[in-house]
């Protein structure tokens, strides 16, 4: 009697064991799954913010762009301005240099 007593006591043990083994290995599998959704949601908010920050560079682009053709137009308006005057006081110039050259 007293054998079966322990047989059912180790019986009992092994039982127990085999439900812990299984236990743990269920919980690997839950934190293997869990790392798995972690990381296809961190390569989620990666991908999301890579296109956010290719969309502001390419915004950032037009802007400057347009900028920088604003830049272009008022450059050339300056420019033609200079241009224009030179051409007006030229004749007002050259006389004025003459006179310091040559004194009448």
């Amino acid at each position: 009697m007293a054998s079966e007593t322990v047989n059912a006591i180790l019986e009992e043990e092994k039982k127990a064991n085999e439900a812990y083994l299984a236990a743990c290995d269920r919980a690997e599998q839950i934190v293997a799954d869990a790392r798995a959704a972690a990381q296809q949601d961190e390569l989620a908010a990666q991908e999301t913010a890579a296109e956010r920050a290719k969309a502001k560079v390419a915004a950032a682009e037009k802007k400057a762009g347009e900028i920088m053709a604003k830049a272009a137009k008022e450059s050339e308006a300056d420019s033609a301005e200079i241009i224009a005057l030179g051409k007006t006081k030229r004749k007002e110039t050259t006389k004025a240099i003459l006179k310091m050259i040559i004194p009448v």
